[in-house]
């Protein structure tokens, strides 16, 4: 058949004794599951450090350092907004009061020309109501 002369997709080859890296094993070696009790638990000079290196110690001092200075950044935001707020109030305060003044002082004028058409208004004379309606002074 034509399936059976074509090669397989993967072809399976067993290991050479030169990469293994032990003799094979038999029936009555002990499989052992984990390390030995004696060997470190990671691998070379890394595996239990005594120390730190460094480069852990400059970045341990780089953290306390942000960390300082993030608590500084966030105390002076925490003054800068308490501050404008203090600001904002104030401002808000003045602007009331100026808006109050202005505002009784623009009710005073309207009754005081309110008054002063109705005298016009009660005043015989239309001469006298025509010359205050004109403006006699010359701009300077």
């Amino acid at each position: 058949t034509p399936a059976a002369e074509t090669p397989p997709a993967v072809m399976v080859m067993p290991a050479p004794e030169e990469y293994m890296m032990g003799p094979p094993l038999t029936e009555d070696d002990p499989i052992i599951l984990g390390s030995p009790m004696d060997a470190p638990v990671g691998f070379g000079e890394d595996a239990t450090p005594a120390e730190k290196t460094p480069m852990q110690k400059f970045a341990d001092e780089w953290q306390v350092i942000l960390r300082e200075r993030k608590d500084h950044e966030n105390s002076s935001k925490a003054e800068v907004v308490m501050e404008s707020q203090k600001e904002m109030e104030l401002f808000h305060e003045r602007r009331d009061k100026t808006r109050e003044t202005r505002m009784a002082k623009n009710r005073s004028d309207e009754q005081s020309k309110l008054e002063s058409l109705e005298a016009d208004l009660e005043n015989d004379n239309s001469w006298q109501r025509v010359v205050k309606m004109v403006e006699l002074q010359a701009d300077t």
